[in-house]
């Protein structure tokens, strides 16, 4: 804002600045883990110097394209983030803070390579079950996501009315605002895939509709 003996008159809203900018933002990269075969978990807390930024934008690059850079998220108004999507031939990340005039990044991470699901024993149905969390119970569903995801095979079990050993969690995966649990249905002994299928569509239709076959 301009001022002297005439008054004061606003100036041009800037946006987000920042007196502190991050001095080691394009020495440090954000670290990477794999969480799930579809899920990966950034964390980019040692770019913070205790100048409040308003949000980062978070980009990937895929081994596969060739060097392109693409777009993850925007807003991010935290120094950590679960991001969902495959990497089996392994991503790297970097940060930008979203600052007005600023566009140098992070450095960009080693990449990460998610882990492949073996695929389903023969006659196998993969069925794939998203349960909603609420924001606030995130920080409780993330650690107890294990045991969570065991309690919902047990239900889905007693659902279909089947022994222990033909269903079976094969992962579970925590993104933002859920928690996805992939299980198994198997065969009976000396039957195919249209045992465990018949089963799911007929006494839990909703289920079989989730199938990631």
């Amino acid at each position: 804002m301009a001022s002297n003996e005439r008054g004061s008159t606003p100036g041009p809203v800037l946006g987000p600045v920042s007196l502190g900018i991050v001095p080691r933002l394009g020495q440090v990269a954000p670290s990477v883990r794999a969480t799930s075969s579809q899920t990966v978990q950034l964390d980019w807390s040692a770019l913070r110097t205790g100048c409040t930024f308003q949000a980062w934008t978070v980009l990937l690059r895929r081994a596969a394209d060739g060097g392109a850079w693409e777009t993850v998220a925007t807003g991010v108004r935290h120094s950590s983030l679960g991001v969902l999507g495959a990497c089996p031939d392994g991503c790297a990340f970097k940060v930008v803070p979203e600052l007005t005039g600023w566009s140098e990044a992070s450095l960009p991470s080693a990449p990460v390579v998610t882990p492949r699901l073996a695929p389903p024993s023969p006659g196998a149905w993969r069925v794939l079950v998203v349960l909603q969390v609420a924001a606030s119970e995130d920080p409780a569903v993330a650690a107890q996501s294990g045991r969570i995801a065991t309690a919902f095979e047990l239900e889905v079990r007693d659902a279909l009315g089947l022994p222990p050993d033909r269903v079976a969690v094969v992962e579970a995966r925590r993104t933002q605002g859920s928690l996805q649990v992939a299980l198994d249905v198997a065969a009976a002994e000396g039957e195919g895939e249209a045992s465990a299928g018949d089963v799911v569509e007929a006494r839990d239709p909703a289920l079989a509709s989730r199938t990631e076959r």
